[in-house]
This record gives structure tokens, C-alpha cells and sequence, in this order.
């Protein structure tokens, strides 16, 4: 089974620290996409250090796996969705063939990418177009403490026939895992917070600064009473959580992921005519 990795770069490309060696062993080839002008996809320029992160590759790349794809993605013609799926489809390109091409962001880590690969190698061969999620195991705020975090299924993760029509998402039938990541998504500076809220794909469907606002003031204690906490109101989440943690490498260690694995009515629409009765009782 082939599986190749696409991972779009940008401001906050030190993530890479965590997201890369997780997967580096487990796939044929790497693409990296970095913006050749440094521009976000609401085309804001972005500070890089070019030096250090090709120092960093190089740390990792011990079998040469990865190839370092520079150029203009972002496009004033186009909206921020827009230039991320043009930079998604140019990093599938790149890659080539292969039975799965698995995409994430550099601040998505693969916790345990053995049992991820299982999975692929499950659905592998499906002659249908499929996509194969996980779950999130979203980072709100570092606190004093610990982590605040949420819980939410993925956008796809990897597809058999790469399309991205909103980002990663497309039209093909999805499959639903337990392959959990931890997405450092908010867990960031305030400064970042601001930077992000500003410049990624969905910048222009909220407001950012309303929900900065909400962010900002969230710590140990007051976390238990927010509720569907997330700048798209397409994607709520039900309910927040805290772990005690020093840092990032000890959240990943003791995070409890068995109380936050699919129920198996989830886990039952893997199965096409499950998955199309339930829409039609719909």
C-alpha cells in the first residue's frame, strides 16, 4: 500500500516539530507547500525563516523523502477557500499516484499513526471514491495548568481520489475512524490567535474578533460553561474539556482517548446502505 503526505506551510510552520516525525515513517512521500511570496490565503504577508525551517526538514528527512513545493498560492482573483483548495490540489499533483493521499496542517499531530495506517490498509482498494476521517482532539488554550480541548470528527484525512472543493472536503463517501489527532488549532499566543482568526481559509465567514474575544477569556475554571465553542457555527461543539498537563508531550501521553472514541451507531454509517437509510429517515 502506498500513502503520501501533503502538509500546507506557513506562519506557524514550527509545528512541524511535532506534526512530521509522528507520520515521517509511515508514508512513501512528503510534499510540503510553502507560498512562494509568504502569503496567507487572504493574502497578508507572513514573516518566515527560511534558513531554519530547511534546517528543520533536513533534521527530519533522513531518507529523502520530502519534496519542498514553492509557489504563488495565494491569488486576489480567488476567495481564502479558494486559494487553499488550489494549494491542496497542487500538493495531490505533485505527489502523484498512490492508494491514499492523506492531508493535514502542521499543527495536526497523528498520535498514534500505526493504528491510522491500519485503517487505510482496511479500506484499501475501494473502488468507489472515499474519503477516511478521524478525530480531532482540539486544543482550545494552553492555561496555566493544562489544556482545555474539544472533540470533533475531522475533515477528511485522506481520500483515494484526491478533490478539495472546501478545503479538504469533497463530494466522496466518508468514512469515519478512531485515528485520533491532536490539533494545536487554538492553543497558540495571543498574538497567533489574532494572525489566525485573520488569515486562514474561513476568515471571511465570521467574525473573528467576536470569538478572539470569547478565547481570551477562558481559563481554568470558567471552561465548564461554554458551549458550542467554535468561530463556525456549522461545526459546534457540544461540550469543553480539561486535562492537567505540563506541557504538550504530556497531554499527548495521558490524553484519554478510549472516553472519546466513536459510539458504534457511528461507526455503522461506514456502511453505504446504513449510511443512505439514515438519510432518507431523515
Amino acid at each position: 500500500m502506498v500513502v503520501k503526505l501533503g502538509i500546507c506551510v506557513a506562519y506557524d510552520w514550527e509545528f512541524l516539530e511535532y506534526s512530521l516525525p509522528a507520520i515521517y515513517d509511515h508514508v512513501a512521500a512528503i510534499c510540503l507547500s510553502v507560498d512562494a511570496d509568504y502569503k496567507s490565503w487572504n493574502g497578508n504577508t507572513f514573516s518566515f525563516d527560511i534558513d531554519r525551517f530547511h534546517q528543520s526538514v533536513k533534521n527530519v528527512d533522513t531518507k529523502g523523502k520530502i519534496h519542498i513545493l514553492r509557489e504563488a498560492f495565494y491569488s486576489p482573483a480567488r476567495t481564502p477557500i479558494e486559494n487553499e483548495n488550489y494549494q491542496r490540489r497542487r500538493m495531490a499533483e505533485v505527489l502523484g499516484k498512490a492508494d491514499w493521499i492523506v492531508q493535514i496542517d502542521t499543527d495536526e499531530i497523528i498520535i498514534k499513526p500505526k493504528t491510522f495506517i491500519s485503517e487505510l490498509e482496511k479500506y484499501k482498494g475501494q473502488k468507489r471514491p472515499v474519503n477516511i476521517h478521524g478525530i480531532w482532539i482540539n486544543l482550545i488554550k494552553q492555561t496555566s495548568s493544562g489544556f482545555i480541548y474539544s472533540i470533533l470528527k475531522t475533515p477528511p484525512l485522506a481520500t483515494n481520489k484526491p478533490e478539495y472543493n472546501y478545503g479538504r472536503t469533497n463530494g466522496h463517501f466518508n468514512i469515519h475512524t478512531n485515528s485520533f489527532i491532536v490539533h494545536i488549532t487554538w492553543a497558540r499566543s495571543e498574538e497567533e490567535i489574532k494572525y489566525k482568526l485573520l488569515n486562514w481559509g474561513h476568515s471571511h465567514e465570521f467574525n473573528g474578533m467576536s470569538f478572539y474575544k470569547i478565547w481570551q477569556a477562558l481559563d481554568d475554571f470558567n471552561w465548564r460553561y461554554i458551549k458550542d465553542f467554535h468561530p463556525m457555527g456549522n461545526d459546534k461543539i457540544n461540550e469543553l474539556y480539561f486535562l492537567k498537563a505540563a506541557n504538550l508531550s504530556e497531554f499527548m501521553k495521558d490524553i484519554p482517548t478510549r472516553n472519546h472514541s466513536l459510539l458504534r451507531s457511528e461507526l455503522l454509517s461506514n456502511n453505504i446502505w446504513v449510511s443512505r437509510l439514515k438519510k432518507i429517515l431523515k
